[in-house]
């Protein structure tokens, strides 16, 4: 086997595949045979962190394997994190192993606490369809990609799924009285004891001395409250970035509005209002000046394709998977991505 068995039943058994298997290069010969045209992806998925992928065998032959997308940081949005979305499904020709496989999705998604199973098909895909709204998945949305591709969003929702956010401790009554004492008692002893001078002289001060001002002479000058209207405004600053030259031509004619980055190094000083300069490196005459208009972060580059919509990243890809694969083939990407995250910029080009 491939990984470590996680659960079996009389016929068939669920395998996790795993890039420290001594027994990968058979599992991928396996693969071969049944998906050749995957063999080479699922190998990349191995070693990948935000993609698993899970193994189905009957009686010691692969008859199917699902790719899910798990969450390897905390969620930024709880939502997010109750969901098993599939990436990608094969199965063969036997209805009761398509049947099999999605009951090992299930308890995958039980294992998860995922309130739904979410799968995305092509419109050409019609036996996959079929199958699903026949075992309780609905349509919920249909996305035209260009003339010939449509892709259908299907979505199972699972009534045993906890909805309590894991993320959020309960916190009974008698707790939280004794965390406000506590904060009580960590207060400065200035805060807590603080009294007015004037009542503390009044009963220092005897009968027969001069009482002595409380109040600010009027005379003396006031400097805080000049000091308190004013507000420092920030200064745009300028910032210039290496861009290929098909993405310049991109953005110069509004096709590309957004670039995105890891959530790393100096695009975390971008503000809005700055403005950028984005270059060729070979050429640097051939260049755009940007405004940015809008900054969002976001945990993973497919996150911020569907979001920010993948046209408006990269106007020469025609699928949201193939904009994903773009980014996370740029070496070292993918590993920084999961690390940091990754940032939407918003541009404006700015008129010569």
């Amino acid at each position: 086997m491939a990984a470590k068995i996680e659960s079996t039943s009389p016929k068939y058994t669920l395998c996790r595949l795993r890039p420290d298997s001594k027994h990968l290069q058979v599992v991928l010969h396996q693969i071969k045979q049944v998906a050749p045209h995957r063999a080479e992806k699922l190998k990349e998925i191995a070693h990948q962190k935000e993609r698993s992928c899970r193994l189905l065998f009957k009686n010691k032959s692969l008859v199917g394997f699902f790719i899910y997308k798990r969450n390897t940081r905390d969620c930024q949005k709880w939502e997010h994190s109750m969901k098993l979305e599939l990436l990608t499904w094969f199965s063969a020709a036997l209805p009761e192993d398509c049947a099999a496989l999605l009951e090992k999705v299930k308890l995958v998604a039980s294992d998860r606490k995922a309130k739904s199973i979410d799968v995305r098909l092509l419109n050409t895909e019609n036996r996959l369809l079929d199958f699903f709204t026949s075992h309780g998945f609905r349509e919920i949305q249909t996305c035209v990609k260009n003339k010939e591709r449509v892709q259908n969003l299907l979505v199972l929702p699972l009534q045993s799924a906890n909805t309590k956010d894991p993320t959020k401790k309960e916190i009974s009554p008698k707790n939280e009285i004794d965390r406000k004492t506590d904060r009580a008692l960590k207060r400065p002893r200035e805060e807590i004891s603080y009294e007015p001078a004037y009542r503390s002289e009044k009963r220092s001060r005897s009968d027969d001395a001069p009482r002595q001002p409380t109040h600010q002479p009027s005379y003396l000058p006031r400097t805080n409250q000049a000091s308190q209207s004013y507000r420092y405004q920030p200064v745009p600053k300028h910032h210039e970035l290496t861009l290929r030259k098909k993405y310049i031509h991109q953005i110069r004619s509004g096709q590309k509005t957004v670039e995105g980055r890891i959530n790393h190094g100096m695009v975390t000083r971008y503000r809005v209002g700055d403005t950028v300069r984005f270059f060729y490196k070979q050429n640097p005459g051939d260049d755009v000046r940007c405004e940015i208009t809008d900054i969002r972060s976001f945990k993973t580059f497919r996150e911020m394709l569907e979001n920010s919509g993948f046209k408006k990243c990269v106007s020469d890809i025609w699928t949201l998977d193939e904009a994903e694969d773009l980014y996370l083939n740029i070496p070292g990407y993918a590993e920084r991505a999961a690390a940091s995250g990754v940032l939407a910029i918003h541009i404006k080009v700015i008129p010569r």
